[in-house]
């Protein structure tokens, strides 16, 4: 790690490096505690952000600490001291300490792989969903345990009921975390045929107030046309009898009067229709926007629903890996017993075989002392018989 900080290229890393900016680490000094954030962080060593009161070759202790874990006591020496920051390099680091950085680490890697939030709810309109909170994110959790050192079948049982108790979890978490996409998906789904059949209203609206429009100028051109026409005949007639017929002249003009009127009311109407028209179609256009942007929301939801359910088909191919691995263990187990079984019955054996070299041994010695005595009376028989 110490490599890592000297030169301005840096070498391959030996360790794996977490950005983060949540562990905290604090250093005693003369002038009392100094608390620096760690930029980032590995089994050999950390970058300190900032400057402090540090030169390069200097030992320290740091204490590094994270919410939710137990803080972490290294030392470490100053490697160098840049504008980036101070990097240190952990010197003496054991078993205990490589552990404890490990879940450290795994830690602050599973916090930095949080996913982004959804993009947030359009509130142009009062029927948008009240969409249920998501539950946690059941893939940001802690790295599965590291295997037992250790051979035995205890330590090794004791892991798989942890991995397996880890794998439930976190397949229970994509159950519910899939629950609440679905619901959230339905609602989308509700709200885009609500929007759609809102537009198809709104087009009929409009096509209806084209209608109505057309046949109002239609109208308006027949009366104009209808007033044109019989101002001219009138005022033919007018000219004929001017002399005679002024009053009716007059008459007709304050008709003629009343009917621009009522054309100019009738234009104003038409143009009423035009603005109402107008706002029609702006309200269409948003209402198509606000369809498009459901859509879209709808598209990310599958996308995210077609992730979850690849992490439960993985999550399920580990649990099938693991009941395989179990069948194992307890033919492994079957067989130990077995070998057990077959190593007490040899142990009665060998002791029925020492009991009965005792007893074959005890005779042999019973026989020998006999054989001797016999010898002796031979001697002793011999002895006192005369010679001849």
């Amino acid at each position: 790690m110490s490599e890592h900080f000297q030169g301005p290229v840096p070498r391959e890393r030996r360790h794996k490096r977490v950005t983060t900016r949540e562990v905290t680490a604090t250093i005693e000094t003369l002038g009392g505690a100094v608390s620096m954030t760690v930029a980032n962080l590995s089994i050999g060593g950390a970058l300190l952000a900032g400057q402090g009161p540090f030169e390069r070759g200097e030992i320290w202790e740091l204490e590094l600490k994270l919410k939710g874990t137990r803080a972490v006591t290294v030392r470490g020496e100053v490697v160098h001291v840049r504008t980036e920051g101070v990097g240190i390099a952990f010197q003496g680091v054991g078993a205990d300490e490589t552990a404890a950085l490990e879940k450290l680490i795994s830690t602050a890697e599973a916090k930095n792989a949080l996913p982004p939030p959804l993009p947030a709810n359009r509130r142009g309109t009062d029927e948008q969903p009240v969409f249920v909170p998501r539950p946690e994110d059941p893939f940001a959790q802690e790295h599965d345990p590291r295997p037992p050192r250790g051979g035995s079948p205890d330590e090794r049982a004791e892991y798989l009921r942890l991995l397996i108790k880890n794998r439930d979890e976190t397949i229970r978490k994509a159950k519910a975390a899939y629950t609440a996409v679905v619901s959230e998906a339905d609602q989308l789904r509700a709200l885009v045929t609500k929007l759609k059949s809102k537009l198809d209203a709104l087009g009929a609206q409009q096509a209806l107030t084209d209608v109505a429009l057309a046949a109002a100028r239609a109208e308006t051109e027949r009366e104009r046309q209808a007033r044109v026409t019989e101002v001219a005949q009138e005022r033919d007639g007018r000219l004929a009898e001017r002399a005679t017929h002024e009053q009716l002249l007059e008459q007709e003009q304050r008709r003629t009067l009343e009917a621009i009127a009522a054309v100019s009311g009738l234009e104003a109407k038409m143009r009423r229709h035009e603005h109402e028209a107008k706002v029609a179609l702006e309200e269409a256009e948003t209402a198509r926007k606000e369809a498009v942007a459901a859509v879209s929301e709808a598209s990310n939801v599958r996308r995210a629903r077609e992730e979850l359910m690849q992490a439960n088909r993985k999550a399920m191919e580990n649990q099938t890996a693991l009941n395989k691995e179990k069948a194992a263990r307890a033919a492994l187990e079957k067989q130990l017993g077995d070998e057990q079984a077959a190593s007490a019955a040899a142990n009665e054996e060998l002791k029925r075989v020492k009991e009965e070299m005792a007893r074959l041994k005890a005779k042999l010695v019973n026989a020998e002392n006999a054989i001797e005595r016999m010898a002796s009376r031979s001697s002793a028989k011999a002895a006192r018989s005369p010679v001849k």
